[in-house]
């Protein structure tokens, strides 16, 4: 192989592949074929190239690239270098690249409701409504899960500013289980009584605060972290009470969630996170809506599990390989769960029971 080897790969959205060997080290670069934007990088240990890339030369074509020192080609590709790698594989040009950013996007999930209503062809409504979660229960739409999880990620992409992170408590991992004697929500109270039952579950955990220079979004916040095993854990949206939200938007909260937590292991270093944080070098992160059976009743969204979970099957090997797979799944309580009115060891009982058999078949 030479120094430097530029290849086209047409998996998913595709994306040009810079692999370089400097002799000693061997390192790749995966740029995304309609943004130009990095999506992730990595080096190979071995003498022989040919070997330490053998899957990816496999799977990829040889284009002519780019000339210039390979020091030039980082974070992005800019528009032109962009459409010159696009012309070699017969690919109309682009007006904008990975270097042009939407640097005033007012959150960094900027346009992602938008998607998920378009994805769900929910014209006349929102997702956040129960109108919509009845709709959809009764009348399945078809969806190219992996289709849609890239594209909702390319949006987190679009609307990140390229600074560093300015919070040092994204992806923190610590209980709070704190809460005000005035405050009687179901889901906070549960929530709260969840983390005090033991060191594997914390709550509260920061998704994107500090990622855009102009706005904190705070209040964007997994609510229950639970560790399963070494490097394995579970990311939940809780959902409790008679005013919880359906099914279907908590679903897509926890995916939004998800996507941010795979964009902060992407960009790890240009953020400047805290490595220290145990999450962000999780293995197996299973991502969960879970609530009591009343949450569920009225809805059937099991279709709505295969195809996010397939989708994020699919982005998590794509982006990460063997370093994370991420799954997606809805729970439920077992039917003798009552919250409020349960002690602690019932609590623990029915934690250790849940059950994705909520629509008589495993979702």
């Amino acid at each position: 192989m030479a120094k430097r080897l530029w290849l086209y790969r047409s998996n998913g959205d595709g994306e040009f592949v810079l692999l370089v060997n400097s002799g000693t080290r061997n390192s790749r670069r995966h740029y995304d074929a309609n943004t130009g934007i990095l999506r992730s990088e990595g080096s190979g240990q071995g003498s022989i190239p040919e070997e330490v890339f053998r899957e990816i030369i496999r799977t990829s074509v040889a284009i002519e690239g780019l000339s210039g020192k390979v020091t030039e080609f980082g974070r992005h590709l800019d528009q032109d270098a962009l459409n010159t790698l696009r012309s070699q594989i017969s690919h109309a040009p682009v007006v904008t690249s990975g270097s042009v950013q939407l640097v005033h996007a007012t959150s960094i999930l900027e346009g992602f409701d938008d998607a998920v209503d378009a994805a769900l062809g929910l014209s006349d409504l929102s997702y956040h409504v129960k109108t919509a979660a009845i709709r959809l229960s009764q009348s399945p739409v078809s969806i190219d899960g992996p289709q849609l999880i890239r594209r909702l990620y390319a949006l987190i992409e679009r609307n990140w500013d390229r600074s560093e992170c300015r919070s040092r408590e994204l992806w923190r991992w610590r209980a709070m289980p704190q809460i005000s004697p005035l405050n009687d929500s179901p889901e906070k109270t549960l929530e709260k009584a969840i983390v005090s039952e033991g060191s594997a579950w914390v709550n509260q955990i920061p998704a994107a605060s500090g990622l855009l220079r102009h706005c904190e979004e705070r209040h964007r916040n997994v609510d229950l972290g639970h560790q399963l095993g070494p490097r394995e854990y579970e990311l939940i949206e809780l959902k409790a009470g008679p005013n919880a939200d359906t099914p279907l938007r908590a679903a897509f909260e926890i995916l939004g969630y998800g996507l941010l937590y795979c964009f902060a292991r992407l960009h790890l270093h240009e953020l400047a996170l805290p490595i220290r944080s145990q999450l962000l070098h999780a293995s197996t992160i299973r991502l969960k809506v879970l609530g009591p059976c009343e949450v569920y009743r009225g809805f059937a969204l099991d279709w709505l599990a295969r195809v996010l979970d397939r989708g994020v099957r699919a982005f998590s090997a794509a982006r990460f390989g063997p370093d994370l797979s991420m799954t997606f799944a809805f729970e439920t309580f077992p039917p003798e769960f009552r919250w409020p009115g349960m002690d602690a060891e019932q609590l623990r009982e029915c934690l250790s029971r849940r059950s994705r058999d909520i629509w008589g078949q495993e979702a």
